[in-house]
């Protein structure tokens, strides 16, 4: 499954940006493994850059997955192909996912 990052100049509220999209950043992979109740996450450009085996995997559109940063269980989800990420301040994220064509163009800004 590929999602489209694209950053937030403002703050994400429920996987929302509220303020101004900005520049498309690397497209992301993700590879479920129901089998092994397992996820990959790739980069741009095929490499697997992380490892997670503390999921529940349904299929490749539905999972879930934890892990801990700065001693904060942090969980990811997989909903019908949309993914979720912590969206509090200290995630360290300041992206939110968008449709292919919505990234797509904002490649060019």
């Amino acid at each position: 499954m590929i999602v489209y990052p694209v950053g937030c100049e403002g703050t994400i509220v429920n996987q929302e940006c509220v303020g101004h999209l900005g520049k498309a950043e690397p497209r992301e992979s993700f590879r479920a493994v129901a089998e092994r109740q397992e996820v990959m996450h790739g980069d741009d450009f095929g490499n697997i850059v992380s490892f997670r085996s503390t999921c529940g995997v349904q299929d490749s559109e539905n999972w879930m997955c934890s892990s801990t940063w700065d001693g904060r269980i942090r969980v990811w989800t997989m909903r019908e192909g949309k993914l979720t990420q912590p969206d509090d301040a200290e995630s360290g994220h300041h992206h939110v996912y968008v449709p292919w064509w919505q990234w797509w163009l904002r490649r060019f800004q």
